[in-house]
C-alpha cells in the first residue's frame, strides 16, 4: 500500500502468522515452460485454490487468518528449480487484479534486495529475512476517493430496468441463478492457455493496424466462438467487461502499485450473425472498433454515471443477492483484461525475474455464466483463463469454445 500519513480509513489488522498464509506445493512432473501452451498441473492447483475459502483455522490457535494467501509451486520432488510459480490468492473485497500485479512487482523487488546482500552466514541471513511490515493506514475505499456522481437520467434508467426488466428471450446466459446454494456444492472449474510471444506480437500489431484493441478483438472472437456452441435460436450475448477506476483517481494517492479494489465495468451486447459461414467468417474489424468505442465512451465519463455509483442505493447486500435466486442471469460472460505486466527497469538485469503470468478468478454464482481472465506476462505472452461452474455451463461448451478460440487467433494472425 502507499506510504500515506493520513488517518486510517479502517481498523488496523491484528497480528497474523505467516504460516497460515504461505503454502508450498511440489509438482508431480516436470514442465517445459517454453514449449507448452498450457500447464494442466498449475490449472489444477489454481482450481483447487478457488474452491477453498479464507475461513481456515490458524496454525497458532487464536490468531485470525487473512483473506489472502501465497502458494509456492516447487519443482518435482520438492526441489527448488531454476524457476518457481508463485500464486497470490486474494479475496476481491481486498484488491483488484492490478493489485495482484503490484504484489508480484513488490515480491520481485524484495528478492532483488536480498540478492544484493550476497552470501552471508545463517545467523545474519536470519536477521536479513525478518521483514518488518510498515505501520500504515489502509488506503481509502473507492467511494472516499471519487464522488461517483449520478445524473437523474442514469438513476431513472437503472430504476426502470429494475422495475421493468427487458425480455431475456434469445439471450444465452447459462443456467439460471440457483434457487438454493448449498455450500461446497458448486466448484469452480478453471482452464487456461498461453499464446506464444511471436503470435501475441502479431495479434497486437494487427489489432492496432485495424484501429482496434486486444480487449475488443478478444471479446468479439470469444462471442463468435461461443455462438458456435449454443443453439441457433439463442441470438444474443450480453458481455460485462472490467475497467480500472484508477485512471480517474488522484495519482498522488493511487497508482498501479496501490493495493485496493478500484474497478468497474462496461456492457456490450452481441447479436448472432448468419449461421451459413464459419465463426471466423463472422468476425469484422468494424465490430471490434465499435466495442473499442464503447470502452472509450465509458472512460470519457471520468467515473460519472457508473454502475458502482448505484451501489449507494443497495441498503442490504444480503437481500440484494438473495433476490436473484432462481432468476435468469443477465450476463453471458465477463471479460477482464488486466493488461501487460512490466517489471521496473532496474529489475531487468538480475538473476531474479518474472516471465509468464496467469490470471484467474472464481466462477460467479449470481453473475455472468463464466469468467474470462486475460493478462500479458513479462515474457510478452498472452494468457487467457476461463472459470465456470459445470452446473451453470456444460464443460463441453467451454472446452469446444476454447479450442475454436485458439484456431481463430491462429487464423487472424495468419498462422
Amino acid at each position: 500500500m502507499n506510504e500515506d500519513t493520513r488517518k486510517p480509513y479502517w481498523v488496523r489488522l491484528p497480528r497474523i502468522d505467516l504460516r497460515d498464509c504461505v503454502i508450498f506445493v511440489s509438482r508431480s512432473c516436470a514442465r517445459d515452460e517454453e514449449a507448452r501452451e498450457t500447464d494442466g498441473e498449475l490449472a489444477a492447483i489454481l482450481e483447487e485454490q478457488h474452491n477453498q475459502d479464507f475461513k481456515g483455522k490458524s496454525l497458532v490457535g487464536e490468531l485470525p487468518t487473512p483473506f489472502w494467501r501465497v502458494v509456492v509451486v516447487l519443482g518435482e520432488e520438492d526441489k527448488i528449480s531454476s524457476s518457481l510459480q508463485i500464486c497470490f490468492i486474494f479475496h476481491h473485497a481486498l484488491a483488484d487484479t492490478i493489485s495482484g500485479l503490484a504484489f508480484h512487482r513488490s515480491l520481485l523487488s524484495a528478492l532483488l534486495r536480498q540478492e544484493k546482500v550476497g552470501t552471508v552466514d545463517d545467523e545474519v541471513a536470519h536477521e536479513i529475512n525478518m521483514v518488518q511490515t510498515p505501520d500504515l493506514p489502509l488506503l481509502p475505499p473507492l467511494e472516499d476517493l471519487h464522488p461517483l456522481p449520478l445524473s437523474f437520467r442514469c438513476i431513472w434508467n437503472e430504476a426502470k430496468a429494475t422495475l421493468f426488466p427487458e425480455s431475456t428471450s434469445g439471450l444465452w446466459a447459462g443456467a439460471p441463478v440457483p434457487a438454493v446454494v448449498i455450500p461446497n456444492n458448486y466448484k469452480t472449474r478453471f482452464q487456461f492457455f498461453t499464446v506464444a510471444q511471436t503470435t501475441t506480437s502479431r495479434f497486437v500489431a494487427i489489432c492496432r493496424a485495424n484501429d482496434a484493441t486486444v480487449t475488443s478483438t478478444l471479446q468479439l472472437l470469444i462471442a463468435d466462438a461461443l455462438f458456435a456452441q449454443i443453439p441457433s435460436y439463442l441470438t444474443t450475448l450480453n458481455v460485462e467487461s472490467a475497467i480500472s477506476f484508477r485512471r480517474f483517481l488522484d495519482p498522488e494517492m493511487i497508482n498501479d502499485d496501490s493495493m485496493g479494489c478500484f474497478v468497474s465495468r462496461y456492457l456490450y451486447s452481441h447479436q448472432r450473425k448468419s449461421d451459413s459461414a464459419e465463426p471466423i467468417d463472422h468476425f469484422t474489424w468494424g465490430e471490434s472498433r465499435r466495442i473499442r468505442k464503447t470502452i472509450e465512451a465509458e472512460l470519457e465519463k471520468d467515473g460519472r454515471d457508473n454502475i458502482i455509483g448505484m451501489s449507494r442505493f443497495i441498503f442490504s447486500h444480503n437481500h440484494f443477492f438473495k433476490s436473484m435466486a432462481g432468476k435468469p442471469r443477465e450476463t453471458s460472460f465477463e471479460l477482464s483484461n488486466v493488461g501487460i505486466f512490466k517489471a521496473r527497469e532496474k529489475e531487468k538485469e538480475s538473476d531474479w525475474g518474472i516471465g509468464r503470468i496467469v490470471f484467474s478468478q472464481s466462477a460467479d454464482i449470481t453473475g455472468a455464466a463464466f469468467e474470462i481472465s486475460v493478462v500479458t506476462g513479462n515474457d510478452e505472452s498472452l494468457s487467457i483463463g476461463f472459470s465456470w461452474f459445470s452446473e451453470i455451463v456444460e464443460d463441453g461448451v467451454i472446452e469446444k469454445m476454447i479450442m475454436l478460440l485458439k484456431e481463430m487467433i491462429r487464423r487472424i494472425t495468419g498462422e
